[in-house]
């Protein structure tokens, strides 16, 4: 008995004779859920809505006196918001540095674009750097991530 494979992709979670307990089950779903490409395309979708609407913004909050006002707050905040595209990039494609480009050249267009036609939004390199890092980490994470699912997923 065990944790088998059902004819839909999904497994049993029934106790068998080894005692695991369908271990295998959460890796086994994570992979059916993460193979579905509608569900792949709308998570694309969300997250460029997302960032869409935080970088261009015309107008962006006013940080003074805030925490985002520190330099250092604010390159962490630009890691942190191209954590998920490193993720979802990966998603598309297991290529790490194909992911980093696209993080790259999303970062690029953006800052070209506020640089070109958002007056009060400033380009700036060190935006560059944090979020193609952003996306670098996300990539990583994920790619360690998988690597110790299919170890789990092991006999």
């Amino acid at each position: 008995m065990g944790s088998e494979p059902t004819g839909n992709g999904l497994v049993s979670s029934e106790s068998g004779s080894d005692g695991r307990n369908g271990s295998s089950t959460l890796p086994r779903l994570l992979g059916v859920a993460l193979g579905c490409r509608p569900l792949r395309f709308a998570c694309t979708i969300a997250l460029a809505l997302v960032i869409g609407c935080i970088v261009f913004d015309p107008s962006p909050p006013d940080t003074s006196g805030s925490i985002f006002s520190i330099p250092a707050v604010e390159f962490a905040a630009n890691i942190v918001m191209f954590l998920p595209v490193g993720a979802v990039a990966r998603w598309w494609r297991p290529s790490m540095w194909r992911n980093v480009l696209v993080g790259l050249v999303c970062t690029v267009i953006i800052e070209s674009v506020q640089g070109l036609f958002l007056p009060h939004r400033v380009a700036d390199i060190r935006d560059i750097v944090a979020n193609t890092s952003g996306a670098l980490i996300g990539s990583v994470a994920c790619w360690a991530i998988a690597g110790t699912l299919r170890r789990r997923d092991r006999p």
